[in-house]
């Protein structure tokens, strides 16, 4: 009887060793798909900083130069003091 308890003693304590070996394979798992992910963010974050909409050397849109005909109809049909 003593030794039915030994041995069901150990299968116990094996199986929890296995469970607790278990559940350690799925924390390392888990941690190593958390640290991807921290490093495709931080990629992420770095293009968004590095190729971000910067103002610095943009141009100015370009001035198109009104023609004497289309000076001559803006002021004929009343545009030319700010009317429309």
């Amino acid at each position: 009887m003593e030794e039915e308890k030994k041995v069901s003693k150990k299968s116990k304590a094996k199986e929890l060793v296995e469970r607790a070996e278990a559940a350690a394979d799925r924390i390392e798992a888990a941690e190593k798909r958390a640290e991807e992910r921290a490093v495709e963010e931080a990629e992420d974050k770095a293009k968004e900083i590095l190729g971000g909409d910067s103002e610095a050397g943009a141009q100015p849109p370009a001035v198109k130069e009104e023609t004497p005909a289309e000076y001559k109809d803006r002021v004929m049909s009343g545009e030319a003091d700010g009317e429309k």
